[in-house]
């Protein structure tokens, strides 16, 4: 909970917001709805969903290679869902000092 609440008192990074080409994003171009709505997101979702279920499948195949229980293998499972969202968070906001504390904690 405490990256998630430090993602949201921290400052936009303004450089994220530009295209590479130094054109304004498509936030800056179109209504809000329709910005929030599309292919963006829509890579955005994938992307995060990908990376939390290679993260869970990684860490449940590992504890299946292991000793131990069902359970263990679940919980395994479970801290890698935890450590993939963790990775992504400290990613999408490295600049941030307070989210790299967080998530570190």
């Amino acid at each position: 909970m405490s990256p998630a609440m430090a993602v949201s008192v921290t400052p936009r990074d303004k450089s994220a917001d530009e295209r590479p080409d130094g054109e304004p994003a498509l936030a800056d171009s179109a209504p809000v709805g329709l910005a929030a709505i599309g292919d963006p997101l829509t890579r955005q979702i994938r992307h995060r969903g990908i990376v939390t279920a290679l993260g869970a499948a990684t860490a449940w195949l590992i504890g299946t290679a292991t000793p131990g229980s069902a359970r263990w293998t679940s919980t395994m499972a479970l801290c890698g869902v935890v450590g993939a969202q963790l990775v992504q968070t400290v990613t999408g906001r490295s600049h941030s000092p307070l989210v790299l504390l967080t998530a570190l904690g």
